[in-house]
């Protein structure tokens, strides 16, 4: 009997030493995550624009975002999503002409900057698509990073644009009742992979935007229009239809063309006459990306 209780009491011990011990690791590996080494840069987004432009006034109506002075005028939201071992660790968003802070575990990082116009707008980490409900101008920046007790604490990030712009120029007078015109691009991308900067072909489908004119805009001439899509690698097509209807909803011209020639950063440019009787569209090559009066829809 004597034997049988001691043996239970040393039982006792050993177990409540086992119990002990395993406090103890939980409690070392909580220091061990609070101890891990961190680091705070700040990336400053460089858009590589000229700016050389007069800033926007009131009245200058028709002048688009694009021909403002400011850098937040091409995008005035930056994205980041921060990925260790191809794991999105974390996903911030701020103005974009703003310092972006950035704390970082120590290790190896790639940084997916993303600066954009759009307010309707998803990311999704696990697949790194970036998805927006209108393609507004939209650069990209992939930077690979160690970040260690060596790495520079400012670094600047030099954005790439990943858009590619359709404008449309009217060249006949608008005429009286011309209430509203509709646009509708075939073949537009607004999903994009951030780890390639392309869009994604699978996701291609119609956009359609619409516009509403007043009577002021009767008997204008050179009316532009413009569209951006994330692109496909090299070379692609849009095609596009114009239709302008009166205040009740009656089709007064529609207009399509198809085999418009798209290539990412550059612009091509669409014109004709909507409304005459010997009217059609004709298209450029893809070109520079023009700063000139627009509007952007």
């Amino acid at each position: 009997m004597r034997n049988f209780i001691v043996f239970c009491f040393a039982a006792a011990v050993v177990c409540g030493g086992c119990s002990r011990y395993a406090v103890d690791e939980s409690v070392e590996k909580s220091d061990e995550n609070a101890m891990k080494m961190k680091k705070t840069l700040v990336f400053l987004p460089s858009w590589g624009l000229k700016t050389d432009v007069a800033p926007f006034l009131p009245d200058d109506g028709l002048k688009s975002r694009a021909s403002r002075a400011s850098m937040a005028d091409y995008a005035d939201s930056l994205l980041c999503v921060d990925y260790m071992d191809g794991t999105a660790v974390q996903k911030l968003s701020r103005p974009s002409d703003e310092p972006f802070s950035v704390t970082m575990d120590y290790g190896e990082h790639e940084l997916r900057f993303m600066g954009h116009r759009s307010t309707d707008w998803s990311v999704d980490g696990e697949t790194g698509v970036f998805q927006v409900a209108k393609v507004t101008e939209t650069f990209l920046k992939r930077v690979p990073l160690t970040v260690d007790e060596n790495t520079e604490e400012s670094l600047t990030v030099q954005m790439e644009r990943v858009v590619t712009k359709l404008t449309l120029m009217i060249q006949d007078a608008i005429p009286a009742g011309v209430a509203r015109l509709e646009l509708t691009v075939g073949g537009h991308i607004a999903a994009l992979d951030m780890a390639t900067g392309l869009g994604l072909a699978e996701e291609k489908k119609d956009f359609s935007v619409a516009w509403d004119l007043d009577g002021s805009y009767a008997g204008m001439q050179g009316l532009k229009l413009t569209v951006f899509s994330f692109c496909e690698e090299g070379e692609f097509d849009l095609s596009l239809r114009v239709v302008a209807r009166d205040a009740e909803g009656n089709v007064l011209a529609d207009r399509s063309v198809g085999g418009i020639p798209m290539l990412m950063n550059r612009c091509t440019v669409a014109k004709g006459r909507i409304f005459s009787m010997n009217g059609g569209v004709t298209f450029s090559e893809p070109g520079d990306w023009m700063s000139q009066t627009e509007i952007e829809i």
